[in-house]
C-alpha cells in the first residue's frame, strides 16, 4: 500500500482502539492511552511496514550521512533549562529574525489601553461569555457590568458543562464571589487597578495555590493542598482578577469528535475550557 493509504487505516485502527479502550482499561487495568498507543505502534510495524520502510531507506555507510558532533556531558549539578523554544534555528535565529525587521523595538514593552465600551451592553449571558477579555474589562470599568455578574455567569458555565467535558479539578466557587465581590468593592470605591481587574481566570492544576488542592495530575496527590502560591498565582492575584477553577491535567474530553475520546494531557483541558468559555483568562505552565 501506499503511505497515504496506510496513513488511513492507521488512523481507522485508531478510531476502532478507542472504541475499546475503555473496557479494555476496566478489565485489565491497563491504561486506556498506554493501551491505543502500543496497540498503534504494533500495528505501524508490522501490519503497515512503517519500520522496515524506514530502515530500508536509511543510509547504509558513514559516507552518506554526517555524523553528528558528540553531545557535551552534563553533570548532577547543571542548572534546569526553564524555557522551550520551538523557533527552527532556536532562541538566536529568532532574535536576529526580530532585529533585522523590527530593530531594537522588537524589545521594548508597550503600553495596552483597553478601549472605552461603546454601544448597547449584551444581556445574554452566552453573548457575554464570548465576548474577548479587554470588552469585558472595559464593561467592568465603565461599571455597565459588575465583576460579581461575570464570575457568576462563567461559574454557571463550568458547573453545566464540566460533567460532560471533564475539563476541571477543583471548583473555587465560594472563593471567585468573595474576590469578585471585593473587586466590586474597590471600583465602586474609585480603586482601579488595571484591564485585569475583576476578569475570571482558571489555574492549570500545575500551579501551587497556598491552602487549594492541587493535584498535579496523578491521583496520589488528590489531597495536597500546598503551603505556599507559586508566584505566578501571587502575580495574578495582585492585579485582582478573579480564581475561579483549576484545569485537569488529564481528565479532560473532546467535544467536537468523539466524547469518549480525552484529548490527551497538558494544556488539553485548559485549552477545552476556555473553548467551552466556561472561564475568560487561563494560567498555563508555560
Amino acid at each position: 500500500m501506499s503511505v497515504s493509504q496506510d496513513l488511513e487505516w492507521l488512523d481507522q485502527t485508531e478510531t476502532e482502539l478507542d472504541h475499546i479502550a475503555d473496557a479494555v482499561e476496566e478489565s485489565s487495568g491497563i491504561d486506556r492511552r498506554d493501551f491505543v498507543f502500543w496497540s498503534l505502534v504494533t500495528a505501524a510495524a508490522s501490519t503497515f511496514g512503517f519500520g522496515s520502510r524506514a530502515l530500508a531507506q536509511a543510509p547504509t555507510s558513514a559516507a552518506q550521512a554526517p555524523q553528528a558532533p558528540p553531545l557535551p556531558p552534563l553533570g548532577n549539578g547543571e542548572p534546569v533549562s526553564w524555557t522551550f523554544q520551538p523557533y527552527p534555528g532556536g532562541t538566536g535565529a529568532l532574535m536576529e529574525k526580530l532585529i533585522h525587521e523590527r530593530g531594537a523595538a522588537a524589545f521594548q514593552r508597550a503600553s495596552f489601553t483597553v478601549e472605552p465600551w461603546t454601544g448597547p451592553v449584551p444581556t445574554a449571558p452566552e453573548e457575554l461569555a464570548f465576548l474577548p477579555a479587554h470588552r469585558l474589562s472595559a464593561l467592568i470599568h465603565a461599571r455597565k457590568m459588575t465583576s460579581t455578574q461575570l464570575t457568576t455567569i462563567y461559574l454557571d458555565r463550568i458547573k453545566r458543562l464540566d460533567p460532560t467535558l471533564l475539563c476541571a479539578v477543583t471548583i473555587m466557587e465560594e472563593q471567585a464571589l468573595a474576590e469578585a465581590a471585593r473587586a466590586d468593592a474597590e471600583i465602586k470605591a474609585g480603586k482601579y487597578r488595571g484591564p485585569l481587574h475583576g476578569i475570571p481566570y482558571g489555574v492549570k492544576d500545575l500551579f501551587s495555590t497556598k491552602g487549594v488542592r492541587t493535584t498535579w495530575g496523578p491521583s496520589c496527590w488528590r489531597s495536597l493542598r500546598p503551603g505556599s502560591s507559586r508566584r505566578a498565582i501571587s502575580g495574578i492575584a495582585a492585579a485582582r482578577t478573579i480564581h475561579g477553577t483549576f484545569v485537569a491535567d488529564r481528565a479532560a474530553r473532546r467535544p467536537d469528535r468523539h466524547r469518549r475520546q480525552r484529548p490527551g494531557a497538558s494544556r488539553s483541558a485548559s485549552a477545552l475550557r476556555r473553548r467551552a468559555r466556561s472561564c475568560r483568562r487561563r494560567a498555563n505552565a508555560d
